[in-house]
């Protein structure tokens, strides 16, 4: 008599166990929360005979001759070429005698349809040119960039005596553009006192005295002397 579970849970519980200790049997569970266990007793222990025989221990039935064991086996595919060098150079050296192993994309075309993979060609190309005494590359070398390189655009500043012309719009700037209009409303250039008495649009005297001294050497004016260059 089988014993019957209090629930599907403690039966599934109980198939496991018995899978576990006899590897070779099969335990389910019945709709009446039974359990079968489905084993050849002849091929088990004594012990595990004693393990399955308070439950219903059925035997299997036999194969169905139109249902075989075996799965059907995967198509075969053709393997990768193992030496794939020794291929390699032997296309290229009948292309070299040929006269045409500096036609690389025939050489290429002809690896790929031996199975070799093109990058792995190109390297064994490279190679048998070297040994070869050839030059290793055949491919053209590019005669200009791909992407026209603009050339940098003027950014409105001169430098002259490593002093750099100051940005528009800056004090510096427009000390700069008052000491140019009273170069050319005297006729010379003007002085510090000048200068620093004549503008009146504000700024420390320090700052004008400093954009003063670079104007005179930007233009190198030297002190109480004639220019010898006009702005």
């Amino acid at each position: 008599m089988s014993i019957k579970y209090p629930n599907r849970e403690a039966a599934e519980r109980v198939c496991a166990e018995i899978e576990r200790d006899v590897p070779s049997v099969t335990a389910q569970v019945n709709a009446d929360l039974t359990v079968t266990v489905w084993a050849y007793e002849q091929l088990l222990s004594p012990s595990q005979r004693s393990r399955i025989q308070t439950h219903d221990v059925r035997t299997p039935p036999p194969p169905d001759p139109s249902k075989p064991f075996q799965k059907d086996r995967p198509k075969w595919r053709e393997k990768p070429i193992q030496d794939s060098k020794s291929v390699c150079r032997r296309i290229f050296r009948r292309l070299h005698a040929d006269g045409l192993i500096d036609d690389r994309k025939l050489a290429m075309q002809i690896c790929i349809e031996r199975g070799i993979n093109k990058r792995t060609a190109g390297v064994y190309y490279r190679q048998f040119r070297e040994e070869a005494g050839l030059i290793p590359s055949v491919r053209k070398a590019r005669t200009g960039s791909r992407v026209a390189v603009k050339a940098k655009p003027p950014t409105g500043h001169r430098v002259r005596n490593n002093i750099t012309e100051p940005q528009v719009g800056t004090f510096s700037r427009l000390v700069w553009d008052y000491c140019d209009n009273l170069w050319h409303a005297l006729q010379r250039p003007p002085t510090q006192t000048e200068v620093v008495d004549g503008y009146a649009k504000g700024g420390g005297e320090e700052l004008i005295k400093k954009a003063y001294k670079q104007w005179r050497a930007f233009y190198d004016i030297p002190p109480q002397q004639k220019p010898t260059r006009k702005p």
